[in-house]
């Protein structure tokens, strides 16, 4: 088990890891209203930009298993307003160090054990924290509750680091309304 970080991949890697993103994040498809999960060309573009960093996991065969994806470039992110950064965070925002976590995924016949979360939250904090960088990063709440990625990474920070401050940054609210017999 090791982790290598790379800011590309071959094209045989893009297309071991998109097969593991898909298998990754298709259950989330149906525990949330928001779409969880990066376009085919969201991925692609993700996965061929230099601005972000590819934290593979791969197991004793050199195959890919795991991967975490961090940009440092928010505009890399589709789902992220870098305005939102700039004006809440300008201190980090104006030196380019504000990095978003956009994936972290296991193949789902590896994630027994957790091994692998814990080895790509231990990679991607180690960069961001040598980088002087902020981190920020979502969590449906599906991972929340039921993976425990929050916590995960809690602990894993805590374990690391001597000083870690969480910030709720926002939160999404989805409703559904029915009505019927119009007055």
């Amino acid at each position: 088990m090791r982790v290598s970080v790379q800011t590309s991949v071959d094209e045989l890697v893009e297309k071991q890891l998109a097969e593991i993103y898909h298998a990754a994040f298709e259950p989330l498809e149906v525990l949330s209203p928001a779409r969880q999960s990066f376009t085919d060309d969201e991925l692609l573009s993700q996965l061929r930009s230099d601005k972000v960093f590819k934290f593979i996991g791969l197991d004793r065969n050199d195959v890919p298993c795991a991967m975490a994806l961090l940009a440092t470039d928010l505009t890399e992110v589709p789902w992220i307003s870098p305005r939102y950064f700039a004006h809440h965070y300008p201190q980090w925002y104006d030196r380019g160090k504000i990095y978003y976590v956009s994936t972290v995924m296991v193949a789902p016949d590896q994630r027994q054990a957790g091994a692998w979360i814990v080895a790509m939250l231990r990679a991607f904090t180690r960069k961001t924290a040598a980088d002087g960088a902020l981190m920020a990063f979502d969590f449906c709440q599906a991972n929340v509750e039921g993976g425990g990625l929050r916590r995960a990474t809690d602990v894993v920070a805590r374990r690391m680091f001597e000083r870690v401050e969480w910030t709720d940054l926002d939160t999404q609210h989805y409703h559904a309304l029915f009505m019927e017999g119009l007055k």
